[in-house]
């Protein structure tokens, strides 16, 4: 872009932009309620995560500090072709 156009394209810019008046839309009501419906879900969301990783730390403390508390994989592997 040459020097001398450049003033004229922010001139043209700042005319289009700050020359417009409000949006005369009309939104209606189903913008608000999915925004309301978004939120909650990620408020739902947040204290799901946040109770899960409660959960596991507090899990043996909870159980009294026993081991068997927590359980652990059996190994129920049986023999094969014997």
């Amino acid at each position: 872009m040459s020097a001398r156009l450049v003033p004229g394209v922010i001139a043209v810019f700042l005319w289009l932009t700050l020359g417009a008046g409000p949006a005369a839309a009309y939104v209606g009501p189903g913008a608000g309620i999915s925004l309301i419906g978004a939120a909650a879900g990620l408020v739902l969301v947040v204290i799901s995560a946040i109770g899960v990783v409660l959960r596991q730390f507090l899990k043996r403390p909870l159980a009294g500090g026993r081991r068997d508390a927590i359980r652990q994989p059996r190994d129920t592997a049986e023999p094969c072709g014997e």
